[in-house]
């Protein structure tokens, strides 16, 4: 039998000729596109101007130690009002802004809002009587403006600090059984703070911190309760401490662009 020989093609096809080539393991767009944005988030970015500002979304919780300050007069028993009581209240709420990379961090701009529960006690009411308002704020809300900087001091771990303005307000509520008032409070409110970051990488950050938030002075009407008539009126001042925990995603909807 005559020796038969192989044909060989002319050619062999490239990867970029041959369909099948982007199919191989590893060089899908799928995988591609998960490599990417794991080099993306593996390693903050610190360098300044090196993006423009980034989106973020933050969720925060937290408590806070509320206390507020009496004032006004109970025209009707000749009486100034005076008094303080301090209370204890969760916190929660959340906040949208920009972010700039700067030197050694970043600046952040944000709108916050923020709601806390009940705040109640009481304030005397008579001088040298044991008659006392019981009082309670309540639905007590924050928006504002704020404006942090971070300190990174490594690729996780971060200090940042800042403060904010806008306005605030709660339902007021006092009644010692003699005369009563309620209504909605409104007024001027701020807050300062500092605290601790983490960064579980470019995208995910947590904060651990403290604030200090105030209030404006509030007013509200008193009236005696036997007759509806007007007894004078009611100052409240409110303000304190809180320990706040805030989780932050940078570029929420990158994930939806196609």
């Amino acid at each position: 039998m005559p020796d038969q020989q192989l044909e060989t093609p002319d050619s062999v096809p490239t990867p970029a000729e041959d369909p099948l080539a982007e199919w191989q393991p590893g060089n899908s767009g799928i995988a591609a596109a998960t490599r990417a944005m794991a080099a993306d988030d593996a390693k903050p970015c610190t360098e300044p101007g090196s993006r423009p500002p980034r989106f973020y979304l933050s969720a925060i919780g937290g408590g806070s130690y509320l206390s507020l300050r009496s004032g006004g007069a109970n025209v009707d028993g000749g009486f100034t009002n005076t008094g303080s009581f301090s209370s204890s209240v969760g916190s929660a709420g959340g906040a949208g802004g920009l972010a700039w990379d700067r030197s050694g961090g970043q600046l952040r701009l944000e709108i916050e809002g923020r709601l806390r529960s009940d705040a109640s006690g009481t304030t005397a009411s008579a001088p040298d009587v044991p008659l006392d308002y019981a009082v309670t704020a309540a639905d007590v809300w924050t928006v504002t403006t704020n404006v942090w900087r971070d300190i990174w001091a490594g690729n996780h771990w971060g200090l940042y600090l800042g403060g904010g303005i806008g306005g605030g307000g709660y339902e007021l509520t006092v009644n010692d059984n003699f005369v009563a008032g309620t209504d909605t409070v409104g007024t001027f409110a701020w807050l300062a703070g500092t605290g601790v970051t983490y960064r579980f990488g470019d995208r995910l950050a947590l904060d651990l911190g403290y604030r200090f938030v105030g209030f404006g002075t509030g007013t509200i009407g008193l009236n005696r309760l036997a007759s509806n008539e007007p007894a004078g009126y009611y100052t409240s001042s409110l303000g304190g401490s809180e320990l706040i925990f805030s989780l932050r995603l940078y570029e929420p909807f990158r994930g939806w662009k196609r």
